[in-house]
């Protein structure tokens, strides 16, 4: 975001903090420092020689404004860059996000190299991208109530959470990124979905350090989200790469600052990878049988209400029931499906399988409702067999 120029009321919107990053990550040193008040950075130029400016660290002061103009006209002068690109990496976020109407996020990546140039590795850069768009997707569709472990998340969702980039800045390597405007969130009572997964993503960060808070938000917000969260981890420690986060909110007071070091990086994939393999969950649904074979031990149901195909083994306890499973022509059954979420260690790519614990004839001809909402169907209740006595998960009605 550009201006046309700079003047001292926009100086005194910025971020002492932000100046101080900028400056710890490019050619200039520390020199003296008041606890709280400023601190001198010096650096070497070609031609004038040693060169120093003052930073003031505390907003408050009066001569603020003043102080923090001097400081980008030097910087300017340094980096032959104008004053205004300058204030553009320095801008206030949040000041952003009001002005834009949007939600504001800034990423500082410090990669273990000179960030004097600072650059950054097309292929890593896309999956860090990549993989943190898709994890917000993921918790938008657990806050706007349509989770689903695996398929494509509807588009209702990711319009209102998806993620442009605006601008980039430098002393790290800085990307600013925009979610959906408010106004195109759809629902005006409830806050922004942008804003909602932003926060969730938020939180897991700053939850990185501690395994039981971060192992509850990554349970909250399913598997899905656990797998998605621990390929942006990934993609950050695969580029050697420190994180630190701006984010400017519509609401102010939910902006804040969040750090994530690539040994926390580490440690929080160790947590995220120990979920993946939790145990899993059950569904019950109402299905036509398409398909089924005794000695494979295979079966494929189809859900009579949502048209959706499980596909899979058969359990023992099923097949020595007595409930005869017949496919030709296809009947319709009550079934309770086990669905395990495995992911590749490797590829961080996850897959559902599925397996029929449980089975029951289905007597009503005409199915018109979903069988949790309507007294008239009548059915023999699904029996209680060994595996499901051995669960210690909730049973999850889908149908």
């Amino acid at each position: 975001m550009n201006f046309p120029s700079l003047t001292l009321k926009q100086c005194s919107s910025i971020n002492p903090q932000t100046v101080l990053d900028y400056l710890r990550h490019s050619q200039w040193q520390k020199g003296k420092t008041v606890p709280d008040r400023s601190s001198t950075w010096e650096i070497q130029h070609p031609i004038e020689g040693k060169l120093q400016i003052l930073l003031p660290l505390d907003a408050k002061i009066p001569d603020f404004p003043d102080r923090m103009h001097d400081l980008i006209q030097v910087i300017a002068f340094i980096e032959n860059r104008s004053e205004t690109d300058i204030f553009n990496d320095f801008a206030n976020v949040t000041q952003i996000a009001k002005d834009l109407g949007r939600e504001i996020l800034n990423l500082h990546l410090y990669f273990n190299k000179d960030q004097s140039q600072p650059e950054a590795p097309a292929k890593k850069l896309g999956n860090i991208l990549s993989s943190l768009q898709d994890t917000l997707d993921a918790i938008g569709q657990v806050e706007g109530g349509r989770a689903t472990p695996l398929g494509k998340i509807a588009q209702e969702i990711t319009q209102r959470t998806s993620l442009d980039v605006i601008s980039f800045f430098k002393g790290s390597f800085g990307i600013r990124l925009a979610a959906a405007p408010a106004a195109a969130q759809l629902n005006l009572i409830q806050e922004p979905l942008a804003e909602t997964a932003i926060k969730g993503f938020i939180e897991l960060i700053n939850s990185s350090e501690n395994k039981t808070k971060l192992s509850k938000l990554l349970k909250k917000y399913q598997h899905r989200t656990t797998s998605h969260y621990r390929k942006f981890l990934i993609a950050l420690t695969d580029s050697e790469a420190d994180l630190r986060i701006e984010w400017g909110s519509t609401n102010p007071e939910k902006s804040s600052t969040v750090n994530l070091s690539s040994l926390d990086a580490w440690r929080a994939i160790a947590i995220c990878s120990e979920l993946v393999t939790n145990e899993p969950e059950e569904y019950e649904i109402v299905g036509k049988l398409w398909a089924v074979d005794s000695k494979r031990k295979t079966f494929r149901l189809e859900d009579i209400y949502e048209g959706k195909p499980y596909f899979g083994k058969i359990s023992d306890d099923v097949l020595t029931s007595g409930v005869e499973m017949i496919a030709s022509p296809p009947r319709t059954y009550r079934a309770r499906i086990q669905g395990t979420l495995k992911e590749n260690p490797n590829t961080g790519e996850a897959s559902l399988e599925y397996k029929l614990i449980a089975l029951a004839h289905w007597d009503k001809t005409v199915p018109t409702e979903n069988p949790e909402t309507t007294h008239e169907a009548k059915t023999e209740p699904l029996p209680t067999d060994r595996s499901r006595r051995k669960s210690t998960k909730k049973s999850r009605n889908i149908a």
